[in-house]
């Protein structure tokens, strides 16, 4: 098994600002040792968003498993074996988030608050527990700092069956992957990306252009359609010419979503 490979079966109620998340995640240890536990990053378990984390249960290979420890953003899970290099364990965690109001005055906060919820627009960034890099014989989980990010993330493949706790008022979603509608929920897939996000609003407009076989994305609110217009053809132009310099572009979708917090990017 080349990389990880994460399945995240979503369901948002998009009115409540509630998400509820049966994950699985198929790991190949790739660290070259015998492990005898994992380190995970729960960025949503952060005191700084009041406990809006609520673990159901973690199992590996379906035994249940007790012996974690979640402290702020760090599970630490003590394995019942070793678990042997180039082997594959199932990791499966259950659990709910009620997210936070993105208050872009608030004192308490000291950058800009990117996941949470606003009047108009829902942002899932690192929004589910994933296993940090190996390397060098330690787990990579930096402490956060007021500058520039602190979160190191492996190469991983990605499914998000995302479903809505009502249809009828589902939202305008952006996400990472590409979007396969199903039944009754929609299946968005990637593989070696480093992270999967989702931004969802009621509002948003979207215009979208080809560039080869690579879907190009604008997500913008209505007051926004210049600068939405402007950064699509901008990020066509630059699809084209980092793939004719640096070589294709690996995804089939690129997004570009127009943000309702304070932030420089």
């Amino acid at each position: 098994m080349e990389r990880a490979k994460y399945t995240l079966n979503t369901t948002i109620d998009y009115a409540a600002h509630t998400v509820k998340v049966d994950e699985t995640i198929l790991y190949p240890n790739h660290t070259g040792n015998q492990l005898n536990a994992l380190v995970l990053a729960v960025e949503p378990n952060r005191v700084i968003w009041q406990t809006g984390f609520t673990l159901s249960s973690v199992s590996i290979d379906g035994t249940p498993i007790t012996t974690y420890t979640l402290d702020d953003q760090r599970m630490d899970i003590a394995l019942n074996s070793l678990f042997l290099p180039e082997h594959v364990i199932t990791i499966n965690i259950q659990y709910s988030l009620l997210l936070p109001v993105v208050e872009p005055n608030n004192p308490n906060i000291s950058r800009p608050q990117i996941y949470g919820y606003t009047k108009r627009q829902m942002n899932l960034t690192n929004w589910y527990p994933f296993v940090v890099p190996y390397i060098n014989g330690e787990w990579v989980l930096h402490k956060p700092w007021y500058y520039g990010e602190h979160l190191v993330y492996d190469s991983v493949d990605f499914e998000v069956n995302l479903k809505f706790a009502d249809p009828a008022t589902a939202p305008v979603v952006a996400a990472s992957g590409l979007a396969e509608p199903q039944a009754d929920f929609t299946r968005y897939t990637i593989t070696a990306a480093r992270a999967f996000v989702i931004s969802a609003s009621p509002e948003f407009q979207v215009a979208s252009l080809q560039v080869g076989d690579v879907t190009v994305s604008s997500y913008y609110f209505p007051s926004g359609k210049g600068g939405g217009d402007a950064v699509l053809q901008a990020s066509a132009q630059a699809i084209q010419v980092f793939s004719q310099r640096y070589g294709p572009y690996p995804h089939k979708t690129l997004s570009i979503v127009m943000a309702d917090f304070k932030d420089s990017m």
